[in-house]
């Protein structure tokens, strides 16, 4: 552009013809001779003026109509009326219409080289020297409209620039306080009441102060969505917010910390009056009633408490919420009053029993077989057919009693023993699926794995020779991560999930969202799926923020390459609505319950 701008000649390039320049002379001579070149070089907009007062009314009249915006000012600098490197001074300074300025004065030597140099500080783009020859000045010329156009292009990509900041400020802003705050209720978030626990331990620590934090859960609340339905039960969670907040102390932090679960921190206070406050709120919940007369339900709650003392081992917020939590379920089994005040002692004793004993079962469960796989299908939002089930298992014992993986998983991963469970069911999931293949089968499976078995070299062992043993195709299968799985060497975990991949196997995040390092797992580890978590699912059709959350993931995990699955869908609606936003595949009650493997077999062998 710029060779075509110095080569230009005495012709005016197209984009610039209908510039309107304006010419300031009062030498009408040299004014109309300065007129006389531009028009000859085809110009079609120009004026001229011969005052400071003109110049500035023709420069306002382009602020309040943009077509008749001066475009290049040329002055004359021999204009006795008014100092022309004053005005140029002024106009640069307050940017008055964009409007570039250009200099004229006369070749007697008056005007030395540092007068240019303060020419162009005061602003002028040009000095021009007179008498004026055309295969100068209209290349010059050009050189300054241009010199505008890209300034103003600047600027428009700047307003651009400042308007997208702007937004994503507003958006940041927005999922900010989705973060921080619960959309139902307007009640703070898990992730601030976490922030306000840490404060909370730090001036028991280093100022005396004890502290109490409550933990109340919705006793059955499934029963109530599924009796009376999900908008009675969110109007039910909103009554019971506003009842804890007349209930507790002004400054109290309240926040909604689950689906039907509430966390209460409340400083300065001891554990008779927090014992008290407690009874008064289990009192209030238990006078209320959800549904209407001849459909109602009688709301009870559980509440536990942890005092927080000055000096105590209360290490972190983590570990008070936990405390919290498993003092909340053990009030669930009291009789008497659902209250329970953790005793460091008494709990901890029993939680160890309860491990114990749980590591036991899963201990004969594996020498009398009593482990089962069941399988639950993931189906295609396209096609609607299952394109994967999931494994799912299960321990029945010699009662014929049936336990789900929450029921001892736990207990078995924090023991080694969560390792001869993982080489279980990978040994028998793989089995299975060679069955699939020689029914002729297409169908994939995907089985979940503990972040403490990923990190062991033997179970990558155990998959790659029994997939070469059997001739089975990995692509049908696919590891699941739960997100919230305990990963305590990220580089382990990386590793395998890439050998694994590397086999032609795939790989899922389950349970996506419920943790706060969400898209760290999506950066460290090299998936091909993200199972977005029940919890965002459940209430999608009346949860405006679950639905910007859904949307959110995605998008992200589709720009990152992943596959979408989405759980708990149980309803036609809200799988429609899934497939609006791109969801792949989805998977829920609507789809089809968990089933034993060897009915699943069955139907595909026929």
């Amino acid at each position: 552009m710029l060779e075509t701008l110095i080569n230009s000649d005495q012709k005016v390039l197209d984009a610039f013809k209908n510039a309107f320049i304006l010419i300031a002379d009062e030498r009408s001579s040299e004014k109309d001779s300065l007129y006389e070149l531009l028009r000859a070089a085809n110009f079609t907009r120009l004026t001229t003026v011969d005052n400071e007062e003109d110049i500035l009314k023709t420069l306002r009249q382009g602020y309040r109509h943009e077509s008749m915006q001066v475009e290049l000012l040329v002055i004359s600098t021999t204009i006795e009326a008014f100092d022309a490197l004053e005005l140029t001074k002024t106009l640069s300074k307050h940017d008055i219409s964009n409007t570039p300025i250009i200099l004229l004065t006369q070749g007697n030597g008056w005007w030395n080289e540092n007068q240019a140099i303060t020419s162009y500080q005061a602003g002028a783009v040009d000095v021009l020297v007179r008498p004026l020859r055309s295969e100068e000045l209209i290349p010059r010329i050009n050189l300054a409209l241009k010199y505008r156009q890209e300034k103003q292009a600047r600027l428009a990509r700047e307003e651009n620039l400042n308007t997208e900041l702007s937004e994503r400020k507003v958006m940041e802003t927005r999922l900010q306080h989705l973060l921080n705050h619960d959309e139902l209720t307007s009640l703070p978030s898990r992730h601030k009441l976490e922030a306000a626990l840490k404060i909370s331990l730090g001036k028991s620590n280093n100022l005396h102060r004890t502290s109490a934090l409550f933990f109340i859960d919705v006793d059955h609340f499934r029963i109530i969505n599924d009796t009376l339905g999900h908008e009675r039960g969110d109007l039910l969670l909103v009554k019971m917010a506003d009842l804890i907040k007349e209930a507790v102390p002004s400054g109290s932090l309240i926040a909604r910390v689950g689906s039907d679960e509430f966390g209460i921190l409340i400083e300065d206070i001891d554990e008779i009056v927090a014992m008290d406050l407690a009874s008064v709120i289990e009192t209030e919940i238990d006078g209320m009633v959800c549904g209407e007369a001849g459909n109602q339900v009688k709301v009870f709650a559980s509440i536990g408490i942890v005092m927080i003392y000055p000096g105590t081992d209360n290490k972190t917020a983590s570990e008070v919420l936990a405390r919290a939590d498993q003092a909340c379920h053990i009030a669930k089994e009291k009789t008497d009053s659902r209250i329970y005040l953790f005793d460091h002692s008494a709990p901890e004793i029993k939680s160890l029993q309860n491990t114990r004993q749980c590591v036991t079962m899963v201990r004969n469960a594996l020498v009398n077989d009593y482990f089962k796989l069941n399988l639950q299908p993931i189906v295609s939002t396209v096609s609607e057919v299952p394109s994967h089930y999931e494994v799912l298992i299960r321990l029945i014992d010699g009662n014929g009693k049936v336990y789900s993986p929450v029921d001892f998983v736990p207990a078995a991963e924090s023991t080694r023993i969560i390792h001869k469970l993982d080489y279980w069911v990978v040994d028998n999931a793989l089995s299975l699926l060679e069955r699939f293949q020689k029914a002729g089968s297409d169908i994939c499976l995907s089985i979940n794995l503990s972040g403490d078995g990923l990190q062991t070299p033997a179970i990558f062992d155990l998959i790659k020779n029994k997939m070469t043993y059997l001739s089975l195709n990995p692509s049908k299968l696919m590891f699941e991560l739960t997100e919230t799985a305990a990963v305590s060497d990220v580089e382990k975990t990386r590793i395998t999930i890439s050998k694994l991949r590397a086999l032609g196997c795939r790989f899922a995040i389950d349970d996506f969202g419920t943790g706060f390092s969400s898209f760290n797992y999506i950066k460290n580890y090299p998936v091909d799926y993200i199972k977005i978590d029940g919890m965002f699912i459940m209430n999608l059709l009346n949860e405006p923020a679950d639905q910007i959350l859904v949307k959110s993931m995605v998008e992200v995990a589709h720009n990152l390459g992943k596959k979408v699955i989405a759980e708990y869908v149980e309803n036609r609606e809200t799988m429609n609505l899934l497939r609006t936003y791109g969801v792949d595949y989805v998977q829920g009650y609507h789809l089809g319950k968990p089933v034993p493997a060897e009915q699943v077999l069955a139907t595909h062998a026929n």
